[in-house]
């Protein structure tokens, strides 16, 4: 190939790749093809198509595209590296894993391979050996900052809060502005116990480009816990159901303080927080929002109301199932009970009736590792006199064993006031970490809640209750993914009460 031809290409590569790294798919697209169409074994633009398809999450293609460059180029590292993302991306965990090890051979001192083999690991829950490739990566690249960021991702995993710490301010002295650094330490620092600092750098996550929950666009000025005369606080929740749950707590604390108030939240929360707030000051997040001069996200609360782990704001129940509810639900939870034992449960005349959750989120794949596999529940569905009420509203995620007898009257939950009723009437629930464990925490309901090997930062690091709320036990995972365990523990405490 004549340099003058050489030179040509390498142009018309480059402006496909501005227009890839522009968004403009369908340029890009159409440069990248025109030239294989001339040069059909071109491994830079082969490449280049396939980098357009792994951004089109067109995984697959992007496979073979990248390969087909790298048998013509064996040599570059660039290419077997990419190649080993769109192999993880796929779902092709293992073999990213050897190709990444198989790019180290070649190239022992190339930072980014043992860094994405550290991802690769990592997604296998595989965390020890993904910190080794991460700290690899950064004895070759001290500066490299999405390392330390994920070191201390999976130092966390594993339990290793203080590293995990270390390790994420070693990330923000690289990037002193990166706002989901700064959140993470957040929520190490609050796992920990370490609230005062971790209530200040958890204010970080409103400057996360893809929050889980998006900042409101409001122009008022927040609330800082000082006195705001006759004008009006909007406070508003942000997150899940969960966190709601848990923050709504600080309500009368807030009322101590300011005479105006509205409480904006989820309609499947509103009758549940009435009693609480008062109906003239709850709104839905679907309706039209009152005049308001002031405003404050319920998660904020907190750091406002200088909130420590040796004083969490609890005086008792908070929440309660609202009474006319409890007596809808009674008969018909009764009536389901003692058909279940005639049908095969017959004995002792203490029978229990025990509310269940063993899924998780189904749409957030960051949260599977809280999942309970549903052929455990065999187990608790076997102990005599004990009937299974399910607590899953999430249709997506009942699966379970066929030959499990679970009562499911889920359907006719409208929202969760309809949930804590249903709850009065059981005598225990087992549940995961999901908004059903902050709803029994809130009621004061007796509740198992069953833990992964590292929690999330509410439930602190390996205490078997919480401050946050009293009546709930905790249950964790003392190797990772080890639920057999968990259960067993759990079988135990209801066989001896």
């Amino acid at each position: 190939m004549s340099p003058d031809i050489a030179s040509e290409l390498l142009q018309r590569l480059r402006e496909a790749a501005a227009f890839r790294n522009r968004g403009d798919v369908a340029q890009a697209e159409q440069a990248l093809n025109s030239l294989l169409a001339e040069y059909p074994d071109f491994p830079p633009a082969l490449h280049e198509l396939g980098l357009l398809a792994l951004q089109l999450q067109q995984f697959e293609i992007a496979e073979q595209l990248i390969s087909r460059a790298l048998s013509w180029a064996p040599e570059n590292p660039t290419y077997r590296l990419d190649l080993g993302e769109a192999l993880r991306r796929a779902g092709k965990h293992q073999q990213a894993i050897e190709t990444f090890r198989g790019l180290i051979e070649r190239s022992p001192d190339f930072a980014l391979a043992h860094f994405n083999l550290g991802v690769a690991l990592a997604d296998l829950q595989r965390n020890d050996e993904a910190i080794a490739a991460y700290r690899r990566a950064l004895e070759l690249d001290p500066n490299y900052f999405p390392a330390r960021a994920n070191l201390a991702v999976a130092l966390n995993r594993e339990n290793r809060v203080d590293e995990a710490i270390e390790a994420c301010r070693a990330g923000i002295e690289l990037q002193p502005d990166d706002a989901g650094a700064h959140w993470n330490l957040g929520l190490l620092l609050l796992r920990r116990g370490d609230y005062p600092q971790g209530w200040r750098e958890y204010e970080w996550r409103w400057k996360i480009d893809r929050f889980s929950s998006n900042r409101r666009g409001f122009s008022r000025p927040f609330w800082d816990g000082s006195d705001i005369g006759n004008a009006t606080l909007l406070l508003h929740t942000e997150q899940g159901l969960g966190d709601a749950i848990q923050f709504v707590r600080y309500v009368p604390m807030v009322a101590s303080r300011v005479k105006n108030f509205i409480l904006e939240c989820q309609p499947s929360l509103m009758r549940l927080f009435e009693p609480l707030v008062g109906a003239e000051r709850i709104v839905s997040t679907e309706s039209t929002l009152p005049e308001f001069e002031v405003q404050a996200p319920l998660l904020s609360l907190p750091k406002i109301f200088e909130t420590m782990l040796s004083k969490i704001p609890w005086s008792g129940p908070y929440l309660a199932a609202d009474s006319t509810l409890i007596e809808k639900w009674r008969a018909r939870i009764a009536e389901a009970h003692w058909a279940c034992r005639l049908s095969g449960k017959p004995g002792n005349p203490s029978p229990r009736k025990i509310g269940i959750v063993w899924e998780s989120n189904l749409a957030r794949p960051d949260l599977r590792h809280r999942a309970m596999p549903p052929e455990l529940l065999n187990r608790i569905a076997e102990l005599e006199n004990v009937t299974l009420f399910s607590l899953q509203k999430d249709p997506r995620a009942k699966t379970h064993p066929v030959n499990v007898k679970i009562v499911d009257f889920t359907a006719e939950l409208n929202d969760l006031a309809d949930t804590a009723a249903l709850m009065a009437n059981l005598d225990e629930i087992i549940t995961i970490d999901t908004a059903v464990a902050h709803l029994a925490g809130a009621m004061g309901k007796s509740a198992f809640v069953l833990l992964p090997f590292s929690a999330d930062w509410r439930w602190t690091m390996s205490a078997e209750t919480t401050p946050w709320y009293p009546a709930i036990k905790l249950v964790r995972q003392r190797t990772p993914g080890d639920w057999e365990d968990v259960i067993d523990r759990v079988l135990d405490e209801l066989s001896n009460p």
